[in-house]
């Protein structure tokens, strides 16, 4: 310890630090701006025809969500595990295939 109470080094560790946290910010903002977009396209055109179809629908079967809670709230819904699982499965099957 100094005179003051310090110990040697204390200060040096200290802007080393600082030093290499602004070192490790200006790699990292570097980094990103090699995964930055390009000129921005219009999203439209972007898309299959698929994807248009599906923007354009609602993402959601209103009636059907309705049907559900309906049923949910008289106690009447009954899940079935298997036939679940068995639907799960068959949207992994093309992904596996």
């Amino acid at each position: 310890m100094d005179a003051i109470g310090r110990t040697p080094g204390l200060t040096a560790m200290a802007s080393d630090t600082r030093a290499g946290a602004a070192e490790a910010k200006t790699t990292l903002a570097t980094r990103a701006g090699a995964f930055a977009p390009s000129a921005p396209k219009s999203a439209t055109a972007e898309l299959s025809p698929l994807a248009r179809d599906m923007a354009a629908s609602p993402p959601v079967d209103t009636a059907r969500v309705d049907q559900l809670r309906d049923a949910i709230i008289r106690g009447d819904y009954r899940p079935e595990p298997l036939k679940i699982a068995a639907a799960m499965l068959a949207l992994e099957a093309p992904a596996r295939g």
